[in-house]
């Protein structure tokens, strides 16, 4: 079984199926439109020239007034690919004779065309239509053989309807004359139906096609045009349907059935032998003994019945050890042990087939018995609806006083938006069969009454709606019995997808775990299985840690037993990445100790199944657990935090939490960070507020941007700082940012902590925790999480907080991947009085910020480090000693604080000290940390080298990044942002002007006010705007500004030397011209560089021509102003445009040459044609420069890149 081909066959068949139901419907005279009035000709109707079945068609009609067009297209296509899936099948495992589906191998045709006559349906069929099928075989035309199919499979299905009435229907049903046509062609759906199911197919099979042919609907509700919009009931169950792996759906069954039937039914204890993942735990003592035939087992969202027919296999264990025979086995089975409950038709349907397929191949002569059997029928139900009740119907009920059967056709109203989490009343079958019978007997005692009528333009079939409630009658009966086991994969469905009528019902009844359906199932499981029963569930693991699932945490602590439970790793579901768990609760308290597996520590699907085996046979493994769920109560929330130590338990009840010594809080959130978020380099300098130390301080500055903390990448210490808030005039457009309603939008909460100092985290923890030091002068977001308390323990407490053991502590608390405020305040507090600590501490924070204020991305960088030094090779080998020491420093002193934790609070026995490598968060785009075997003695330039070496890791330093840093540094210094003899910002103001002198430039304000004064003999450009070209073609070409930069910051003998670093760091394979090698970086990748470096949001930016790069021009976006583009246009553009023309002309002269060879010719005519596209480019380009060039178009820095950028966005490059 390939399920990559099965999936793509699926989602085809479903899409050429819909389109086939279409055009038989339109054949029909049935559109989205409407319906064209047939013909009514006695037990026929006449549509467009040919007859049809009335009792068919008015099904049809019925149908289509009942769900629509739409939906009755995807029920058509559905019933369809079930029974011809079905019928494959059956025949693939020879459960049938007839070849409906398969063919010889030798003809297209299935071998039923050839040899209908020889089976018994064909000889129970009345003489005239056997005569009909005769002359078609015989017309042997495509249009006769298709007729011929068309009848024959209408037949098999009306004779397995006796059988199967879930799957096929007896005739008379709208399912009929929509049989799909052209399913006998070449490369057919049949003929790709044969090769997916194959000589041999698993009964497994049956449950991937169900879920691969509901994928695409699936789709649009999590990615698709649904996936903001609440989910309605047509939608519920492809957006919840995820298919059980087998491995958990035995888990699931033998640790609930196999449990129960060992402890109360008598049979051998060896049985359980087969159960590969039975979980040996205390048994229950003096248990009732219940007969094997008495067990009724119920799956309320059974989909396409896995986990049923797995139970099916385990109870004909059972039977068959308790001496029955296999022919009142399999019968006990169906009609008293297996139960279900299912929304979707189609996967009802699919559950039934897969469990009479499970009994048939236990049991040949299964379908002449049932044949034999009067009024048999599977206890898997779909659940049905009263809505399209008629009105007649319902006043014969109400006039005959039928008060109980008017209750459950209340109660069962838009059934299917609820399923089985439905709360009904019990009611005596008795009595409602008795009311039922009362009801026929009205209608069938009156000769004057007509069982067939038109109501609303409906024709309304008495006989069908008398049948419905016979089906919501036995449905009721099931829905309000007691089960001895109920296992499920209930659906996933967080609140803020259901829609109103299932969020308010569940709000109604289910108000203590509303947060997800599936929570809502537990509940409900609960309440419809006996006291001594079991209930076995996979679900999401969420409910075992979070705070919106504490009351569940406390339902099933105090009034179930946790008999075992496997926690999967977060991957480790293969079909969603949904953390999940698997578990089995006795459904009432006992004190034994339950039975844990965590498979966090092994990643991917294949390896769960594996290392669950291994726990089942090593008890001692050390990811299988015993736990009392008693103890789970004396951790914050009760998390299911059944791998902790005594000690740790220990630890949260004698320290004090986070919660009583300090506040966490929640930030701002904006409701539109787009229009109220900058990137410190977005905006003007001088309109940022920094330091500030209060709303008073921030209100009375006058200044609009405030720094933002907004929670960012995994990060300790120190760092992610890059982002601006607008807090002018203390808040006032976002505490004024309302909806078209009057609605507050934004949510500027617990806005007395902004701007104190604060330790904040990534919410995001899957890298592990990371805290971080705040000074003052911050506003922070709701992911910006802050925690505040005294100063003075401020450093000693983030020490702590970047400790192993509090990562060990969050993730018992809250192991998703996140980090909430509600999870911190629960952490224990710990201070370690030792001032050692509080020294590495602040040495930890001091490295960590002057790493982060290395690049040029820091609102607090001054200089590059890689301008220090004699030549950039040796600046470049001074830069890697300095960061290695620290990055060693750093990986010492925090296992020295992870040391010092551990002896204070003698907790050997929890963790070591180690810290891997890759959780040293500085460097992370600058070096690489490499395995190495170091098994070889070898010398060391320093200790830190001799440090990584001894622990098997070498740290690699990235010297293309390095000098692609050093590259915009000089960008930056060209365009006078930066300048090499004064540290930090230069010209970060859309109003600073320029004043150059020789050896020495000025920077003043509109008012004449001298901002800066710097003396330097390498000067920026007068006008922040540098050419980039092939060639050398302008005094100020970006390639001699780098030399010329070089040069400045190094000895000018060492330029060659340097450029080829340069060029060698850049990647210098084929040994060019170190000056073309930059030239083409240039050209072709600083932009996209600069780009990433800038999270999208460009200080320089590019006017570029198009994809042959023609022509490309920088400028700086705080040095921009209207006239700017002109500048471009008329300096460069135009100037380049007829150098270019220029350069065309004298190669074509070269043509007239008498001398000329023809591979010169040939060399020139391609130099031309070159010259021909990249002068198109450039003219085109140029009118769209004009364009903007006559705009004369201002920017407001304010309005940060993404609007701005888009003002001229048609003339530069694509960010």
């Amino acid at each position: 079984m390939n399920k990559s081909n099965l999936k793509i066959f699926a989602i085809e068949a479903r899409k050429e199926l819909m389109e086939k139901m279409k055009t038989r419907l339109e054949i029909l005279g049935i559109t989205k439109n409407g319906i064209e009035k047939a013909k009514v000709i006695g037990k026929e109707v006449e549509i467009k020239g040919t007859l049809y079945p009335k009792d068919s068609y008015d099904s049809l009609i019925r149908k289509y007034k009942q769900v629509g067009y739409e939906e009755l297209i995807e029920e058509s296509a559905y019933t369809w690919f079930n029974r011809l899936t079905a019928l494959a099948f059956m025949e693939a495992n020879g459960y049938i004779e007839e070849k409906m589906i398969f063919n010889n191998g030798i003809k297209n045709e299935p071998v039923i065309i050839d040899n209908y006559y020889e089976f018994e349906f064909f000889k129970n069929l009345d003489g005239d239509l056997q005569k009909e099928l005769h002359n078609l075989r015989d017309e042997n035309t495509p249009n006769s053989i298709e007729k011929l199919y068309s009848i024959l499979m209408e037949e098999k299905c009306e004779d397995l309807s006796n059988i199967m009435p879930f799957m096929f229907k007896k005739k008379g049903t709208y399912s009929d004359i929509l049989f799909p046509t052209g399913l006998l062609m070449e490369n057919s759906l049949l003929v790709r139906l044969r090769e997916e199911i194959g000589a041999e197919a698993p009964i497994e099979l049956i449950g991937w096609l169900y879920q691969y042919y509901n994928s695409e609907k699936r789709e649009v509700v999590y990615n698709g045009s649904m996936k903001k919009s609440k989910i309605n009931k047509e939608y519920i169950a492809p957006a919840t349907q995820l298919f059980t792996p087998d491995w958990i759906v035995k888990y699931m069954v033998e640790n609930s059935l196999g449990k129960l039937a060992l402890e109360s039914t008598g049979i051998n204890e060896n049985l359980k032998d087969n159960w590969k993942y039975y979980i040996d735990s205390e048994k229950e003592e003096n248990s009732e003994k219940i007969k094997i035939e008495d067990i009724k087992i119920l799956d309320p969202a059974m989909g396409s019945g896995h986990i049923l027919v797995y139970a099916f296999d385990l109870l004909f264990e059972m039977y068959e050890n308790l001496g029955w025979s296999t022919k009142e086995s399999i019968l006990s089975i169906l009609k008293n042990n297996l139960y279900g409950l299912e929304i979707d038709e189609r996967a009802g349907q699919l559950a039934s087939f897969a469990l009479m397929m499970k009994a048939r191949e236990k049991f040949s002569r299964l379908f002449s018995v049932l044949k034999r059997e009067e009024d048999f029928k599977l206890n898997t139900l779909i659940i049905e609806e009263s809505n399209s009740l008629s009105e007649r119907i319902k006043n014969r009920i109400e006039a005959n006083n039928l008060n109980n059967l008017n209750k459950i056709i209340e109660d069962f109203k838009d059934a299917k938006e609820y399923g089985s989490i439905l709360k009904l009343e019990s009611i005596d079958k008795e009595i409602l069969e008795r009311e039922s019978n009362i009801l026929k007997e009205s209608f069938y005692n009156n000769e004057q009454e007509t069982l067939i009528f038109n109501e609303d333009e409906m024709i309304i079939d008495i006989n069908e709606e008398l049948e419905l409630i016979e089906n919501l009658i036995k449905q009721h009966t099931i829905m309000t019995d007691k089960f001895d086991i109920t296992v499920t994969n209930p659906p996933y469905m967080g609140n803020s997808r259901m829609n109103g009528i299932l969020k308010e019902y569940i709000d109604k009844n289910y108000s203590d775990v509303k947060s997800d359906l599936f929570a809502v199932f537990f509940i409900k499981c609960g309440e419809i299985t006996k006291r001594k029963g079991y209930l076995a569930f996979m679900s999401p693991f969420v409910w075992m840690f979070i705070k919106s699932y504490e009351e569940l945490r406390k339902i099933f602590i105090e009034g179930k037993t946790i008999s075992s439970l496997i926690q999967l790793e977060y991957s480790g579901f293969e079909d969603a990445t949904v953390p999940i768990c698997t578990f089995v609760l006795q459904n009432s308290y006992t004190d034994k100790k339950g039975e844990y597996i965590r498979l966090s520590d092994f990643k991917g699907a294949k390896n769960q199944p594996i290392k669950t085996l291994e726990a089942v046979k090593n008890p001692n493994c050390n990811w299988r657990f015993q736990a009392k769920q008693k103890d789970f109560v004396k951790i914050p929330g009760s998390p299911i935090a059944y791998w902790v130590s005594d000690k740790i338990r220990e630890i949260f009840e004698k320290n004090q939490k986070l919660g009583d010594i300090g506040e966490a809080k929640q930030g701002l959130a904006t409701a539109d960070n787009n229009r109220f978020l900058r990137l410190w380099n977005e905006v003007n300098y001088n309109k940022i507020g920094y330091n500030i130390s209060n709303s008073q301080e921030a209100l009375e500055s006058k200044k609009k941007w405030f720094p933002y903390n907004k929670g960012g990448e995994f990060r300790k210490w120190y760092g992610n700082q890059e982002y601006l808030v607008n807090w002018e005039n203390d808040g006032y457009e976002i505490k004024n940012f309302y909806d078209e309603k009057g609605k507050l939008r934004s949510r500027p909460q617990n806005t007395e902590y902004y701007f104190k100092e604060s330790i904040s985290w990534t919410d995001i923890t899957s890298s592990g925790n990371s805290f971080r030091y705040y000074s003052n002068g911050f506003l922070y977001d709701v992911t910006g999480m802050s925690y505040f308390i005294d100063e003075s323990k401020q450093k000693n407490l983030l020490g702590i907080l970047n400790n192993k053991l509090i990562y060990v502590i969050t993730k018992i608390l809250n192991p998703t991947l996140h980090l909430q405020i509600g999870d911190l305040v629960k952490v224990p507090y710990f201070i370690i009085k030792n001032e050692k600590f509080n020294i590495l501490v602040k040495q930890n924070i001091d490295i960590s910020k002057e790493e982060w204020d290395s690049r040029e991305t820091s609102w607090d960088f001054e200089k590059l480090s890689l301008i220090d030094g004699k030549d950039l090779k040796s600046a470049y080998e001074n830069y890697c000693n300095h960061w290695r020491d620290n990055f060693v420093q750093l990986h010492k002193n925090e296992e020295e604080l992870n040391r010092l934790f551990i002896e204070i609070y003698d907790l050997q026995d929890e963790m070591d000290e180690k810290v891997a490598f890759e959780d040293i968060t500085i460097l992370k785009k600058e070096a690489t940390i490499i395995q190495i075997d170091n098994s070889i003695t070898k010398e060391f330039s320093s200790e830190s080298e001799k440090y990584l070496y001894d622990r098997g890791v070498s740290l690699e330093f990235n010297k293309d990044e390095l000098v692609k840093q050093f590259l915009s540094y000089a960008v930056g210094c060209i365009m006078g942002r930066y300048s090499i003899n004064k540290s930090g910002l230069i010209i970060a103001n859309s109003n600073d002007i320029l004043e150059l002198s020789e050896n020495k430039f000025i920077i003043k304000g509109t008012d004449g006010e001298i901002r800066q004064e710097i003396e330097s003999k390498f000067l920026p450009d007068e006008f922040g705007v540098i050419p980039i070209t092939d060639e050398k073609d302008f005094l100020n070409d970006i390639v001699e500004k780098v030399k010329e930069f070089t040069k400045f910051v190094y000895e000018e003998e060492s330029l060659k030397d340097n450029l080829n670093f340069i060029a060698e760091a850049l990647g210098n394979k084929d040994n060019k011209p170190a000056e073309e090698i930059i030239r083409t970086y240039f050209i072709k990748d600083f932009y996209a560089d600069h780009l990433q470096r800038y999270q999208k949001r460009p200080i320089y930016w590019l006017m570029n021509s198009g994809k042959k790069n023609a022509f490309s021009c920088l400028f700086y976006m705080h040095r921009y102003e209207p006239l700017t583009v002109a500048r471009v246009r008329a300096d460069y553009l135009i100037p380049y445009q007829e150098m270019l023309e220029n350069k065309r002309k004298f190669i074509e002269r070269q043509l007239s040459d008498d001398d000329i060879s023809a591979k010169e010719k040939k060399n020139i005519e391609k130099q031309l044609k070159e010259l021909d596209t990249l002068l198109k480019e450039l003219r085109e380009y140029a009118n769209e420069v004009k364009h903007i060039v006559e705009q004369k178009i201002p920017l407001d820095l304010d309005d940060g890149v993404n609007v701005n950028y888009e003002k001229l966005g048609v003339i530069l490059k694509k960010r």
